[in-house]
């Protein structure tokens, strides 16, 4: 198995950090072979550099040979006495600089030297920008970018080390592997033998569609994708919960399609302000529930209108039914088929062997987001065309319930989503738990103060 350094083309990486100075990069890290590479100390940044190009424009910069010659040379008759050191680099390669980071927020820049002079491939340059935003990820899981704080040194090389990524061939059975891969699937390296099958042996079965499209020929997605799955623990230990960020590459004359990934450790998401300020929302509103239908209605008003939601349904577990407590759109017309058929009075009641795959994600009890490429029974799909999220409620010492939440228009769940996501099921169960108890006293106490009444 290749380091991550082969597998995108490069013998040397480094990375820019925010300096001390305001507008400031410094070189922090240098990553693989530097016989013969030589960087600046520090980048201002108005100065002429790939770097400083990088961040100012938030996206990546790739010069080949003769891109930078002449960056090199420009510089040089500008007498750019800014930047500490020189670019010192032989003549017959190219470069990359990626911003880790946009939006004028950039944490810093990952530079990568390429051996070729005619400049990274595009697989090479898609590899390198997915391993950007993973780092990114990790990096910004770990603390770095608030209240600006800028990576520490050896942050972008430590991150690095937690990353794998794959090139898996389509319609063939076969995968490339780098960097970390099989340690975080579980996989001793003489046991790997290049099959994909041999890799999904390992993904806990209940997430296997969601790997799906990334296997199937034909089944094109433009643009970055990013989904979480889980490989199986040793016997006795928990599942493990990993980040796959991939871009699928069209098949050209005889080649077929290849799909890029990187893969590491799912961070546990951050939820930003206006997911902070829903969360307190929801507990708030739920403090005051007293029954199935106020957690309901809070349920509704606090997320659908924080999510941009089209379709909200919360649901009490009864056997081995789903008994609505609650729904929005409240018309029957709005829901599928298989809901319709259990319509009874104000609510339905859905049996749970129509939707083996919702009775799957229950029994795991976590949250599971669903995108438009996720093949789902029709009772599920037709919920969400664009993307679908499956809350299980826990309750003190049992699953309360369940909370769906779907999506017309292709929907992408963010980091601060799923944290929003995960403390909404938590709030909701504890609730509907909490109400359910409530009636069951009231009951109690009901019928004890009957049978002590005469009977005339």
């Amino acid at each position: 198995m290749s380091s991550w350094l082969s597998f995108v083309g490069t013998p040397f990486a480094a990375f820019y950090a925010r300096g001390t100075e305001p507008e400031e990069f410094r070189l922090t890290e240098t990553i693989g072979e530097a016989t013969g590479y030589t960087l600046p100390a520090r980048l201002p940044l108005d100065a002429r550099s790939p770097v400083a190009a990088a961040i100012r424009a938030g996206r990546a910069q790739w010069l080949d040979a003769s891109a930078l010659a002449t960056a090199r040379h420009h510089g040089r008759d500008k007498r750019d006495e800014s930047s500490a050191g020189e670019w010192g680099l032989p003549g017959d390669v190219s470069l990359a600089a990626l911003p880790l980071g946009a939006d004028g927020a950039a944490l810093g820049c990952l530079v990568a030297v390429g051996e070729r002079p005619d400049g990274f491939t595009i697989e090479e340059r898609w590899l390198l920008e997915l391993h950007a935003a993973q780092v990114t990820a990790r990096l910004e899981a770990l603390g770095a970018g608030g209240e600006g704080r800028a990576p520490g040194p050896g942050a972008v090389r430590d991150a690095l080390r937690h990353i794998g990524s794959f090139i898996l061939v389509r319609g063939t059975g076969r995968i490339d592997v780098a960097g970390r891969l099989l340690e975080l699937v579980g996989i001793a390296p003489g046991d790997f033998d290049g099959h994909t099958a041999t890799l999904l042996t390992r993904i806990v079965p209940d997430d296997l569609l969601t790997l799906l499209p990334l296997l199937e020929p034909g089944r094109m997605i433009s643009g970055d994708r990013e989904l979480e799955f889980r490989v199986r623990g040793p016997v006795g230990q928990p599942s493990r919960r990993l980040n796959l960020r991939y871009r699928v590459v069209p098949g050209a004359g005889d080649r077929p399609e290849r799909v890029l990934g990187v893969v590491a450790d799912a961070a546990p998401p951050r939820p930003g302000a206006d997911e902070t300020a829903a969360i307190r929302r929801l507990s708030d509103a739920l403090t005051n529930a007293t029954t199935p239908r106020d957690v309901s209605q809070a349920v509704i008003d606090v997320l659908l209108r924080t999510l941009r939601a089209d379709r909200l349904a919360l649901a009490r577990l009864d056997s081995d039914r789903l008994v609505a407590v609650g729904l929005q759109p409240p018309e029957p017309l709005a829901w599928p088929q298989e809901w319709r058929l259990g319509w009874r009075s104000d609510w339905p009641e859905v049996p749970l062997g129509s939707l083996p795959t919702l009775r799957a994600a229950l029994r795991d009890r976590h949250v599971q987001l669903w995108t438009r490429e996720s093949a789902l029974e029709p009772g599920l799909a037709a919920l969400g065309a664009g993307a679908l999220a499956v809350l299980p409620l826990p309750g003190e010492d049992h699953l309360a319930g369940v909370c769906l939440i779907g999506w017309d228009a292709p929907h992408a769940f963010t980091a601060a989503e799923r944290s929003l996501l995960t403390a909404a099921a938590m709030l909701a169960g504890q609730a509907l738990s909490r109400v359910r108890a409530l009636d069951a006293e009231h009951q109690l106490a009901t019928t004890v103060q009957r049978s002590l009444l005469p009977r005339t």
